[in-house]
């Protein structure tokens, strides 16, 4: 294997495992902090938070304000939208993009927490990634990976341990 490929396929290998230690260690710090990531998939909230959208959610946030962004839960779905009045025990809410407030209000036990953070379209590799198809994938691009980098006599290491060696052994005491 010529040696700009090796050094490709090296940086590559490389990318992949930095990639993965950044998505433990974040999710490890989101759970510590007590934020829940969401992938936004309706259009409710347009044009401030887009379909497709990765939001993070502050599950600890409980002193919710006119205009928050807030998450609440009804019939078993998430749902994401402004609150447009504080009542007692409860919130009106609304999408950006709706014409009419929700129907009925949010009581204060349905709150989730509130929106901190969006980034527009990475939700859909998000969901991507985290589905079956995706999982399979990513998979068998690492598996595949470290069998072309671990192949003897063709691989990256190839020669690397050869030169390391002599280095180590011609400066030794």
């Amino acid at each position: 294997m010529n040696r700009a490929i090796r050094k490709t396929l090296h940086i590559i290998i490389n990318g992949f495992f930095a990639l993965a230690v950044l998505i433990v260690a974040s999710a490890a710090v989101m759970a510590f902090m007590h934020l829940k990531p969401v992938v936004v998939v309706s259009g409710s909230m347009e044009p401030v938070i887009h379909t497709g959208s990765f939001m993070i959610i502050d599950t600890t946030y409980r002193d919710v304000k006119k205009r928050d962004i807030i998450a609440f839960e009804t019939g078993g779905i998430l749902v994401t939208h402004r609150v447009i009045e504080v009542v007692d025990n409860g919130y009106v809410t609304k999408g950006d993009a709706n014409e009419k407030a929700d129907p009925g209000r949010v009581d204060k036990t349905a709150l989730k927490g509130r929106a901190v953070m969006w980034v527009p379209w990475i939700g859909y590799a998000v969901k991507f990634m985290t589905s079956i198809s995706g999982i399979i994938l990513l998979t068998a691009v690492c598996i595949g990976l470290l069998l072309l980098y671990s192949i003897p006599g063709k691989g990256v290491r190839s020669n690397d341990s050869k030169k390391h060696s002599d280095f180590f052994d011609s400066h030794t005491a």
